[in-house]
This record gives structure tokens, C-alpha cells and sequence, in this order.
């Protein structure tokens, strides 16, 4: 048995990160809520098993954690800093 297209392989991966990605947005949106005939919506969580694979999926992709959307302070600064140990 032959081993699938690395082309084949990527879009599946793809796919997959698409579908829990969707999945988890009509959760977040509502999708999935219901309403009652005295319009009382009640809120459907999202299922243990959908979080469970989707935290999978990234760790599986040696994803554990949000990168820094903000640099640090200090790196900003660095540059704007005098140096102490040479001449200016």
C-alpha cells in the first residue's frame, strides 16, 4: 500500500483544522442554541469532545500556547536606550 500525496496529506490537515475552527465559531455563535415557544433561548456548550480534539489537533502540531500579540516593553525600548559600556 502506498503512502498518500504529501498534497493529499496537507489537505487534509487543512480540512481538519478548518472543521474544528467552524465547528467551534457556530458553537461561540449560536448555531447550535435553541429556542423554546416562550422564546427563551437556551445556550448549547460546547461539547467536551469537540474542545478535547481541537486541544488534540494543536498539541499534536506542538502547538501549546498563543504567541505574544504584544512585544515587550523593554524590547521596544532597547534601542532608544544608551549602551553604558561603549562611547557614544
Amino acid at each position: 500500500m502506498s503512502r498518500a500525496s504529501e498534497t493529499i496529506l496537507e489537505e487534509l490537515h487543512n480540512t481538519i483544522a478548518e472543521t474544528l475552527k467552524t465547528e467551534l465559531k457556530r458553537y461561540a455563535d449560536g448555531d447550535y442554541d435553541e429556542t423554546d415557544d416562550d422564546g427563551i433561548v437556551t445556550k448549547k456548550p460546547i461539547p467536551a469532545s469537540l474542545i478535547q480534539s481541537t486541544i488534540k489537533y494543536l498539541k499534536d502540531n506542538g502547538i501549546d500556547r498563543p504567541e505574544d500579540e504584544e512585544p515587550d516593553p523593554e524590547d521596544l525600548l532597547a534601542g532608544e536606550l544608551p549602551s553604558f559600556g561603549e562611547e557614544v
